[in-house]
């Protein structure tokens, strides 16, 4: 259950009777979204440990009201929702520096781990810069992998003002990403 389980096991039911009941289905709904969850939440944030917190915290009252949630079309999206809300609450101004890379570089460099984990995180950087509700749509939907309509539900906005978000973000992003590619063009790594 990835490195959370100390941390589940204090709400986790160690009845071998409950296997096919619904603290089996909770479990395994848990092992199945909340990586998902914890990184939506750790793009915005840039701290995974922030993160992890507030989608425990959502997950634990997602296990309080399982019988009622286990019903939902989508119960991953009242989970994020509750993350975001705790998110918003606890998360402190964001004041510190960004800096960003290319988009297509980031998209197309697969082959150094290493190069790919800083690039990402130059990516998520940038979303980090752009206004809350922004960040949360470009979150949820390009890197969540949530659809409009989803994340329109789980923000409680249209759909069309989420096309709007997203439109004006990849805007944005677009230019501070290419404003930084032509910043870095000119910079010579070789050796003099």
């Amino acid at each position: 259950m990835s490195g959370n389980s100390g941390a589940w096991s204090s709400v986790r039911s160690d009845s071998a009777s409950a296997a096919d009941g619904p603290e089996s289905r909770f479990e395994e709904f848990y092992t199945r979204c909340f990586p998902s969850v914890s990184r939506t939440l750790a793009v915005l944030t840039g701290d995974t440990r922030t993160a992890d917190d507030c989608a425990q915290e959502a997950f634990l009252l997602a296990k309080h009201r399982w019988n009622e949630l286990a019903t939902y079309d989508k119960p991953e999206a009242w989970v994020v929702k509750v993350a975001l809300r705790k998110l918003r609450r606890d998360q402190r101004p964001r004041e510190q520096p960004l800096d960003v890379s290319d988009l297509d570089t980031i998209r197309t460099r697969i082959n150094d781990h290493a190069e790919d984990i800083v690039l990402r995180d130059e990516l998520y950087a940038a979303v980090r810069s752009l206004p809350q509700r922004r960040a949360e749509v470009v979150a949820l939907h390009d890197l969540g992998g949530h659809s409009i309509s989803e994340v329109a539900s789980i923000l409680h906005i249209a759909d069309s003002t989420v096309r709007s978000h997203l439109t004006h973000a990849h805007q944005h992003l677009h230019r501070l990403l290419s404003t930084s590619d032509v910043a870095t063009q000119g910079e010579s790594h070789e050796p003099e």
